[in-house]
């Protein structure tokens, strides 16, 4: 009898294998940590938090709790290439999934089997295994760092403000978010920095590292992940709405490597972002967040990919072009604008909420426009170099 599973696995650990090979990236890309950069992280998260350098408690609590989430990644991880931190971040997303999914009702897909890939995109994908029940999905590796220094960037962007009892709140006034950036330079850099680094050498992962305080790296943490779960979310909904059972395929190219990849048509993807907005607003309603935060993260993905696109079109053709019509994905402002529109309408029994949710959604697209406006005519002068992106996005 065959083991259905057992060949999905090698299934992707071929197509990691072919790519990796490809990228000419080795084990040592696959997110383990020497214990001298290991040591170095531990005092500089530290110092951000104002704490002792030597506080051995505090360093043996944070020592613990990383490495036992990098041990149990590596024992449970489906491929001897597969990211261990990436891996347990989609396992903890598929864990508090299934819980939601009893919530709304949906039917959890059967066999089905999740990993990553170095293809550098701001997505993930969807797809079948030939001869096999399984399907796949697959996120991109690089989309864990690029999210994580966005967010941290954003949260930077926002300004604190004191609550009544003495507590911190962010503000996301446009004006004062404005003014903070333009008195802070280096947001800016660091926003430059993070998409040419994601987009011409293909990894964001050796720039220079910096911490922030624990108020902004809350915010980031929030973000980031409500980020990477709703690109999660996403390939899940395709799967539960069964848009791959009955699909047609064709041959796609990553890493010159030939895949079988699902026609999707618009309607698909409008529904998988239905599903994956309820699935990750319901899961972070259940955390104890309103409505408005639950939806920030979101709000971020589709910003980050249209500067990603829009950073493309600029490099590739020195122009700003990204309404390219596709017969599988519907422009990224049209899903962006439709799905802002389908949660609105769904709280309109509760006005404030309803509002509070576009007008959130509106700061957030004009403040990472405003970092944009900032950053887009350095990248014109790259083209006129004839600075390409990374052979990741061909």
């Amino acid at each position: 009898m065959k083991n259905f599973e057992l060949e999905a696995r090698l299934y992707l650990e071929n197509l990691q294998e072919q790519v990796y090979g490809f990228f000419n990236l080795g084990s040592n890309d696959t997110g383990e940590i020497n214990n001298i950069e290991f040591d170095k992280i531990i005092k500089r998260w530290l110092k951000s938090r104002n704490a002792l350098q030597d506080d051995e408690v505090a360093i043996e609590n944070f020592t613990k709790k990383y490495r036992d989430i990098l041990i149990e990644a590596q024992l449970n991880k489906p491929t001897k290439l597969e990211h261990g931190g990436w891996y347990s971040i989609l396992k903890n997303a598929e864990q508090e999934f299934k819980e939601i999914f009893k919530i709304l009702n949906y039917t959890p897909p059967k066999f089905y089997l999740f990993g990553t890939l170095p293809t550098n995109r701001v997505n993930g994908m969807a797809m079948r295994i030939p001869n096999n029940p399984y399907k796949l999905i697959i996120l991109e590796t690089g989309l864990f760092p690029f999210a994580h220094s966005m967010c941290k960037v954003l949260a930077t962007s926002f300004v604190l403000k004191e609550t009544i009892d003495g507590g911190v709140s962010f503000s996301t006034n446009v004006d004062e978010c404005k003014n903070k950036i333009d008195l802070n330079p280096i947001i800016i850099q660091r926003f430059y920095n993070i998409l040419m680094a994601y987009i011409i050498s293909g990894d964001v992962r050796y720039i220079k590292r910096y911490y922030t305080d624990e108020f902004q790296e809350s915010m980031k943490d929030i973000m980031t992940y409500e980020f990477e779960y709703f690109v999660f979310a996403h390939e899940f909904g395709h799967l539960i709405a069964g848009h791959l059972d009955n699909s047609e395929e064709k041959q796609i190219n990553i890493a010159n490597t030939e895949i079988n990849s699902i026609i999707i048509n618009w309607q698909q993807e409008f529904e998988a972002d239905n599903i994956a907005a309820s699935i990750l607003i319901n899961l972070m309603l259940s955390k104890g967040f309103d409505v408005s935060l639950s939806y920030f993260g979101i709000e971020v993905f589709w910003g980050c990919i249209d500067i990603v696109e829009k950073t493309l079109s600029i490099l590739k053709t020195g122009i700003v072009d990204t309404n390219t019509v596709s017969e599988t994905h519907p422009p990224t402002l049209m899903r962006r604008e439709r799905l802002r529109k389908l949660v609105a309408k769904a709280f309109e029994f509760d006005i404030e909420t309803s509002n509070s949710i576009v007008s959130a959604s509106k700061n957030l697209e004009s403040i990472i426009k405003y970092l944009w406006d900032k950053i887009e005519p350095a990248i014109f002068e790259l083209r006129k170099s004839n600075i390409q992106p990374s052979n990741h996005w061909l």
